[in-house]
C-alpha cells in the first residue's frame, strides 16, 4: 500500500502546509500524523461487519488510509473537516470516502444529513488544545451522543502537551463523558510524540434517544468478536502500559 500512496504524498504535504499557514487556528499539528500513530487511533475500528465509522478532523487524511485498510466492503467511512481546502483536497484524493465539510461541534447534524444514526468508531486527530472550554465540550457531547452500544471513540494529545491546562481539561472531559478511558502508547515515531486516548461506554447520551444502535445498519453480529479482541488487546496494552497511564493520573484533572 505504501508504494500505491507515495504519489499522494507530495501533494498531501503541500496541501497540509497550505492549510497550517492559511488557518494557524484550526490546524493545530506541525506534521501530519504519522502511520504508526495512525494505526494506534484505528485499532478500535472493526475488521468485520459493515460498520459506520466517522474521523474527525482527517487534515490531509493520512488516518484515512489506515481506517480504510481496516474497513470491510459495504462499511460507510465519513469525514468531518472543517478547513474547507483540505475538505476540497480529500474529495479529489480520498474519493472513496464521504467528506463532510462542517464543523464536529454539529457532528450530530452534519450525520443525520447524510442518513446517518449512530456509529461505530469515532476517531479523531482534533487540535483540543485550540479550542475552548465550550467547544470541547460541545464536540465531546456530540461524539457521546453518535455513538453505538459498543462503540469507542479514539483521540491523540501530545506528550509534551500533556501538563499545560488544554491538555488537563481535555482529560477532566474526557473522564466525564465516558466512562473507560484508556490510555495507550507513547508513540514516538510521530512528530510531536503522543499518546492515545481510548474511549467507551458514553456516560450521557447528549443528542437523544434517536435510533436504537441495534437497530442501525453498521450493527454486525460478527462486531461481537471483534469487540472481544479490541478489549483482550486494550488489556494487554493497558497491562504494558500502566506507568504512562499512572504518569498520566499523577499530573491530575
Amino acid at each position: 500500500m505504501g508504494a500505491m500512496n507515495q504519489p499522494a504524498v507530495r501533494p498531501d504535504l503541500r496541501a497540509f502546509m497550505s492549510a497550517a499557514l492559511r488557518r494557524q487556528r484550526v490546524v493545530g499539528a506541525i506534521a501530519p500524523s504519522s502511520p504508526v500513530l495512525a494505526r494506534a487511533l484505528s485499532a478500535v475500528v472493526p475488521t468485520a461487519g459493515t460498520p459506520v465509522v466517522v474521523e474527525l478532523g482527517p487534515g490531509t487524511g493520512p488516518v484515512s488510509e489506515v481506517i480504510r485498510a481496516r474497513l470491510a466492503p459495504g462499511s460507510r467511512h465519513l469525514a468531518v473537516e472543517i478547513d474547507p481546502g483540505l475538505a476540497a483536497h480529500l474529495r479529489r484524493t480520498r474519493p472513496w470516502m464521504e467528506t463532510l465539510y462542517g464543523d464536529a461541534a454539529d457532528l450530530g447534524a452534519l450525520l443525520a444529513k447524510a442518513g446517518v444514526g449512530r456509529v461505530d468508531a469515532v476517531v479523531s486527530t482534533l487540535p483540543w488544545s485550540l479550542f475552548s472550554d465550550g467547544v470541547r465540550e460541545r464536540i465531546l457531547d456530540q461524539v457521546s451522543g453518535v455513538l453505538a452500544q459498543g462503540g469507542a471513540f479514539t483521540t491523540v494529545t501530545y506528550l509534551h502537551a500533556l501538563p499545560l491546562a488544554g491538555a488537563r481539561a481535555l482529560r477532566r472531559r474526557l473522564r466525564a463523558v465516558f466512562d473507560e478511558v484508556l490510555v495507550t502508547g507513547p508513540v514516538w515515531r510521530n512528530i510531536p510524540p503522543g499518546i492515545a486516548y481510548v474511549c467507551r461506554r458514553p456516560r450521557t447520551r447528549a443528542l437523544g434517544s434517536g435510533q436504537h444502535p441495534a437497530d442501525h445498519p453498521g450493527v454486525h453480529p460478527a462486531r461481537t468478536g471483534h469487540r472481544r479482541r479490541v478489549e483482550e488487546a486494550g488489556q494487554h496494552r493497558q497491562v504494558h502500559g500502566e506507568g504512562l497511564q499512572t504518569l498520566v493520573e499523577d499530573l491530575g484533572p
